[in-house]
């Protein structure tokens, strides 16, 4: 079992967020069912009973009865403690233990974490959106068993971690010790052969923060804030992070577990790929089709597919499921370039077919009755350029039962 003395002082400094709504703020209010609206987040219990203010009044919904409320913030550049459990956390690294992880969070204030719960920290991520989505996700998806440290220059060393120190880290190689300057250092990945194993037996949520985290929370209570005070939300993450928060500080709500199944998270019947040209492409979940974080209506999406014509996805139905939605959009990624038409089948039946959807437009909702259906079927098809920059988003592409 490898060793850490503690660091003595933060390693690397966290960037600024950018601005974007919270609990105290209106934001989109996306209910299951009925329309959609803006709305402020007043408060959940720990039953997930959700209270909304909007114009029309108070909204009282069960969290299984929302798809999602607010947008998450991107996080900084860095860096982003990368946990277990498919969150992430803003924070700077404080120390290293022999089994815990001491952070500051810029929300939550100090949080020691189980080594056994944290799978990577990206202390400095590389610039640009697409470099860095491929990077983090490279990072989280390490396997083996041993630690690595990701240098600046693009080199990996594998081996066990000795000792953090303020100015260096000291890694057990297969070939002797070796001592590397913190500031060379870009991540760290600690063994994923002892990390921590999640599967979700009840409904969860993503819960987004101002600072840019994203965590899987297993509960969140929000009091009513007092006449003349503000509300404190507290937060349990399936990683076990138990932190508190302004209420202004949250900014996004999506249920997983509830009366929603997204299509990224089930395995699908078929896919069929026929490339203009000799490029093939692959679908992608939660990724777009070139492998990066969907982005669309100048917001990051969480859940979602991403296609590149022309292409069929087909996934089967459940008896229970009743709707098919999404918010159609070509990825932020083309700019002002892309275009495609989308098509639902219903078993071999068309049930939808959008316009030309172009790069820069604002997403387009989609709801197909697939009551009866065996299978439904999602389609990309060229439009204005062949399959240039074709990078078709499914955003938030669910089932509702």
């Amino acid at each position: 079992m490898w060793w850490l003395l503690g660091c003595g002082a933060a390693i690397a400094h966290a960037q600024a967020p950018a601005a974007g709504p919270s609990a105290a703020s209106p934001a989109d209010l996306v209910p299951v069912d009925g329309p959609r609206t803006t709305g402020r987040l007043l408060a959940c219990d720990v039953g997930w009973k959700l209270n909304f203010a909007t114009d029309k009044g108070t909204v009282a919904l069960n969290a299984a009865d929302l798809a999602w409320w607010g947008a998450p913030v991107e996080p900084a550049r860095g860096p982003l403690v990368m946990l277990a459990d498919g969150g992430l956390l803003a924070a700077t690294v404080e120390s290293v233990g022999r089994e815990k992880l001491t952070v500051e969070s810029p929300t939550f204030g100090p949080l020691e974490l189980k080594l056994a719960e944290v799978a990577a920290v990206a202390l400095a991520p590389p610039g640009g959106a697409a470099r860095r989505d491929r990077w983090l996700d490279e990072l989280r998806g390490v396997t083996g068993d041993a630690d690595e440290l990701w240098l600046d220059n693009g080199d990996r060393l594998k081996g066990t971690l000795k000792a953090v120190r303020p100015e260096a880290i000291e890694l057990e190689t297969e070939i002797g010790p070796a001592t590397i300057e913190i500031a060379r250092v870009a991540g760290i990945v600690f063994n994923p052969a002892l990390a921590a194993r999640h599967r979700a037996t009840a409904l969860v949520a993503l819960v987004g923060l101002a600072d840019g985290s994203l965590l899987v929370v297993n509960e969140l209570v929000l009091a009513p804030a007092a006449k003349g005070k503000s509300s404190l939300a507290t937060l349990k993450t399936a990683s076990g992070i138990t932190g508190h928060a302004a209420a202004s500080e949250l900014v996004y709500l999506q249920p997983l577990g509830g009366r929603v199944d997204y299509l990224s998270d089930l395995e699908p019947q078929s896919y069929r790929h026929i490339p203009y040209l000799s490029v093939a492409w692959p679908y992608q979940a939660d990724r777009t089709a070139s492998g990066n974080w969907l982005r669309a209506a100048n917001r990051w999406w969480p859940k979602g597919l991403g296609m590149h014509s022309a292409a069929r996805l087909t996934y089967d139905l459940k008896p229970e499921h009743a709707r098919f939605e999404a918010e159609l959009a070509i990825d932020a990624a083309a700019g002002p370039r892309g275009s495609v038409v989308c098509r639902v089948y219903v078993d071999n039946k068309e049930r939808f077919v959008s316009e030309v959807l172009r790069g820069g437009a604002a997403p387009v909702s989609v709801s197909v009755d697939v009551r009866g259906g065996k299978r439904v079927s999602l389609i990309v098809d060229f439009a204005d350029r062949a399959d240039e920059l074709d990078y078709a988003d499914w955003l938030a592409a669910r089932l509702v039962r």
